[in-house]
């Protein structure tokens, strides 16, 4: 295989500081929206104006940059923007993290966060009460204030990142994600859940009564015991944990915010993992915690799910009952049969989004629901699009807080086949945009025709080596497989793929068949791993009921479930023999590209 000559000097990884490459028009760029209150410039747009729609955030700082995350604190908001911080709105605690004096409180448009984060890339970002955290560099770090602890370190609060505490349980341990609650925080490492902070109703998950101004181990206790930990959320006094599509909770359970019940009022541990209710045993995919509810998606269908205080109409279930059980939230204001891809929660109601729209329920005072007057409603309904940046935009996450929302939107797609509301269709576009695929015929994408072998082979040499041509073959290509030759255009890529580890050489590699899932997640594992052995399952780590212990990849399946690569279609099945649709492909390859950037 003759390479260029830049991969002799090892793996390049993707990029996680612009997923869009260089000279990409602004106006084709992700960018940040904020609505609801504006008392302490939490909107961004350079007023103190209460914004009943969407706003873009005032450039200044972010002009032609792209946008990948965004959240909001409780009179603060942040993003992420090309591997940096952002933050905007409150400083009275420092929680804005750009070093200005703590009384110089407003800030009405983004600041860089500064400090040990301005040579750090930045892979997560959660806004709290009067604190902020993010994870850059497989490490976390926090701002703001730290009366009890939040920031993870003893003393005084900080107004330009800290690193959290590592001397102790997070000691070599590396960070992928973090929630700032209001006055407690907690983080993901090595799929293990990790709280600090205030403890007054067991949010730190320790089974101990005191606080802790350094990260402890939250001590899971029966089913949830041993499980891989994708996600954690904090909200005012409780906290969650997704692990292999279960949620447990624990904490103040004052409104049944833990999903268990309302019988107890708080638990110092993980509870059972919430089975109850409308949910009947649906596997979890997303979670949302804040204020004195918990939200999830769930099941084949993506649909969401609340729990917890249900004043204002806040559970979005059509009632202003509180529920200590899972209700599904109403779908009359348009959501029906639609599944949803991100969702938030606070004090006051909620967002979510659903085929590239925006859908907001609960209290509405100061236009937290986007819909252009200050109606509540207990229903989620379509936020107001005409006349607003998200006119001609999608909404791809929202950042959810008592009275404003943050939120990203993208354009619409490329491709004409490629439908608004198709769930991928950002990792399609983010494919092109890159490099990794190029049109089919008639300028298409096909997003739902199978992804065969030699098409998966050169996204994944595309996705490991971004911007180098694709490798020619070499002269012994042809002894490799029976059915591909040197004159074919992708018999480098091929070729890379048994250097690479990921396929074994011999036989056929028949290159327009379709990849299927169990080969897939096979691949996804060898080329996050390189040399390392295929992962065995251990006889009662079956991950689905159609994938068997014995089966050659077992591991690998359950590794990319684990991760949140891959999944199944909520019943228990993995259908590993089913092919991989083109569109699917997209979103694996960045779950993927997004894991090996950490």
């Amino acid at each position: 295989m003759l390479l260029p000559a830049l991969l002799a000097l090892g793996p390049l990884h993707p990029s996680a500081q612009a997923e869009f490459p260089p000279g990409t028009p602004a106006d084709a760029l992700p960018l940040a929206l904020a609505w609801g209150d504006n008392t302490w410039g939490e909107i961004g747009d350079g007023t103190t104006a209460v914004r009943l729609t969407a706003v873009a955030v005032g450039p200044d700082a972010l002009a032609g940059k792209e946008i990948s995350a965004a959240d909001a604190g409780s009179r603060h908001s942040c993003v992420i923007s090309e591997g940096a911080a952002y933050c905007w709105g409150d400083n009275s605690s420092g929680q804005l993290g750009g070093g200005q004096p703590i009384d110089d409180a407003l800030h009405p448009t983004p600041e860089h966060v500064t400090g040990p984060l301005a040579h750090r890339t930045v892979t997560a970002i959660s806004a709290g009460g009067s604190h902020t955290c993010a994870v850059a560099d497989g490490g976390v770090y926090c701002w703001g204030a730290n009366a009890y602890g939040q920031l993870g370190r003893a003393g005084a609060g900080s107004n330009v990142p800290v690193a959290v505490d590592t001397t102790g349980v997070l000691a070599g341990r590396t960070v992928t994600a973090v929630s700032a609650g209001a006055f407690h925080t907690c983080a993901i490492a090595d799929a293990i859940a990790f709280c600090w902070g205030l403890n007054t109703s067991g949010q730190l998950g320790d089974g101990l009564p005191t606080g802790s101004a350094v990260p402890v181990e939250v001590q899971h206790t029966g089913s949830v015991k041993g499980a891989s930990a994708t996600a954690v959320a904090a909200g005012n006094y409780h906290s969650c944990v997704l692990a292999e599509g279960a949620v447990s909770c624990w904490g103040d359970n004052g409104f049944g915010q833990l999903g268990i019940g309302g019988d107890i009022a708080q638990v110092t541990t993980p509870a059972a993992p919430v089975t109850g209710g409308a949910l009947q045993g649906q596997r979890i995919s997303s979670l949302a915690a804040g204020g004195y509810q918990t939200c999830v998606i769930a099941g084949a269908g993506r649909h969401p799910y609340c729990w917890g205080r249900g004043t204002d109409g806040a559970l979005g279930d059509g009632s202003t009952t509180t529920s200590p059980l899972p209700v599904a939230l109403a779908t009359s204001g348009g959501l029906k049969d639609k599944p949803v891809g991100s969702i938030g929660i606070a004090a006051h109601g909620g967002c979510l989004v659903s085929g590239a729209r925006g859908y907001c329920w609960g209290s509405n005072a100061v236009g937290q629901l986007g819909t252009g007057s200050v109606a509540p409603s207990s229903i989620p309904v379509p936020m107001t699009v005409p006349g607003t940046p998200l006119e001609g935009r999608v909404l791809l996450q929202v950042g959810v807080d008592w009275t404003h929302v943050t939120a990203v939107a993208g354009r619409a797609s490329i491709y004409p086949d490629v439908p608004i509301d198709l769930p991928a269709r950002d990792d399609v576009d983010r494919l092109s945009a890159t490099g990794i695929a190029g049109p089919q015929l008639g300028g298409t994408f096909r997003p739902n025709d199978p992804v065969d072998r030699k098409t998966l082979a050169a996204w994944l040499f595309r996705s490991r080596y971004p911007g180098l041509p694709d490798p020619l073959c070499s002269p012994a290509s042809s002894r490799r497989f029976t059915d591909v030759f040197t004159a074919d255009p992708y018999c480098g890529v091929v070729e890379w793929l048994v250097m690479a580890g990921i396929v074994v050489a011999g036989g056929k590699f028949q290159p327009s068949h379709p990849v299927n899932r169990a080969a897939a997640a096979t691949w996804f594992f060898r080329f996050h791993h390189p040399g390392v052995i295929d992962r065995v399952c251990s006889p009662k780590a079956q991950p689905f009921t159609d994938v068997a212990v014995a089966e050659d990849f077992c591991g690998d399946v359950r590794w990319v479930r684990d991760l949140g690569i891959m999944d199944g279609p909520g019943d228990g099945t993995f259908l590993p023999h089913h092919p991989v649709s083109r569109a699917d492909a997209a979103t694996f390859l960045h779950r993927i590209s997004a894991l090996t950037s950490h």
